[in-house]
């Protein structure tokens, strides 16, 4: 079996982060495959020895060209079985099985798609709308929840007919492993996400000033860069400011996921909109209480193992905090231990299973 796995318009976030850990996987639950990825930036090194890696960047001015029909042309030239594409968009016409990944909410969550406006919803709307003239040719599509699911099948244009399948991403449990929290009076939240405006992370400037104000001795770390939204950080960074938090809401850049969760009092997550939320699971193989906006992806995922608070809502977010630090240590570690054993559910064995399967069955189909 040649698998060809389209990774062009991966860069960052959840999307890197799958890419990391289900093509060691796959390749080691199917290692008779042959395995080709194509990818926009460098990342050969991840996966020396484990399978051959092209790089298309400047070889077309297009991703739109890419995705809806240089992958299908390179997909014959080098014959392969099937065309697993993992960045949301995939080719319009193939003489092969293709399989659509749809992991970004965003152009398809009702709630988050009408208050970004602007820019946001015009090419948010073209995208969807190619995203679903290439559902409506692919063998069949992948999604991470059952929330994400439900964006697709909500919006109009939706090929209702179209095989879609289930299959949660993971995390590495060899990488996450829970410690006895061991905490002095200082309160140290943490935020484990790429800064973008549907992750919010501007609505914790407030609450970890609310907070202050009303005699905590808080602080809040969060893995967010410069680079991740430029724009976006820069206003985050004035709010910062503007509040005098520069001690207390640090942002310290990109760290190794299970070292940043050690010792921390809890995981605060504020996003608006996601697919799945990988810093849920992540937390909750590390032991570390979790805190989140109610979207349902989120409490599709932590269920009652949490925290939660409504989207957008700094005073509801604050009132869930303060109820997280007034609830007794015992009903703590009683949510946190449940957590933990729900995380096991999340495999990498489990997911690269599934699609396998589903690449095996869309085959089979296609040469009968």
């Amino acid at each position: 079996m040649k698998v060809l796995i389209n990774a062009v318009g991966l860069v960052m976030g959840g999307g890197m982060t799958h890419l990391k850990r289900f093509v060691p996987a796959i390749t080691d639950y199917r290692p008779d495959w042959k395995v080709k990825i194509y990818s926009s930036q460098e990342i050969g090194d991840l996966f020396e020895g484990i399978c051959e890696v092209e790089l298309i960047a400047g070889k077309l001015r297009s991703r739109f060209l890419w995705d809806a029909f240089g992958v299908a042309l390179e997909a014959k030239r080098t014959h392969a079985d099937v065309i697993l594409n993992l960045a949301n968009f995939g080719p319009i016409n193939s003489k092969i099985p293709s399989i659509m990944y749809q992991r970004n909410s965003l152009y398809f969550d009702r709630h988050w798609y009408k208050q970004a406006g602007g820019k946001f919803r015009i090419t948010g709307l073209a995208k969807r709308n190619l995203a679903f003239l290439e559902m409506r040719n692919s063998s069949a599509v992948i999604v991470p929840s059952k929330a994400m699911e439900g964006y697709l099948r909500d919006g109009r244009g939706f090929p209702r007919r179209q095989n879609v399948r289930i299959i949660p991403h993971a995390v590495d449990h060899q990488s996450f492993h829970p410690s006895k929290q061991e905490h002095d009076e200082k309160i140290r939240f943490v935020s484990l996400s790429l800064a973008a405006p549907h992750k919010n992370q501007r609505l914790l400037v407030p609450v970890i000033s609310q907070l202050i104000k009303k005699g905590f001795d808080i602080s809040l770390e969060a893995t967010i860069e410069d680079s991740d939204a430029p724009e976006y950080v820069s206003i985050l960074r004035s709010d910062i400011n503007a509040e005098g938090l520069q001690d207390r809401f640090k942002i310290v850049g990109k760290i190794d996921a299970s070292l940043f969760l050690e010792n921390a009092t809890a995981m605060i997550i504020p996003s608006e909109s996601e697919s799945f939320c990988f810093p849920v699971i992540e937390a909750m193989a590390s032991g570390v209480p979790v805190i989140a906006s109610s979207i349902a992806s989120i409490t599709e995922l932590l269920g009652d193992c949490g925290w939660y608070f409504k989207p957008g809502d700094s005073e509801s977010a604050c009132n869930a905090i303060i109820k997280f630090l007034n609830t007794p240590k015992e009903d703590i570690e009683m949510k946190v231990a449940a957590g933990l054993e729900r995380s096991k559910e999340f495999t990498w064995t489990r997911n690269v299973e599934s699609v396998a399967k589903l690449i095996e069955e869309m085959v089979s189909i296609r040469k009968k």
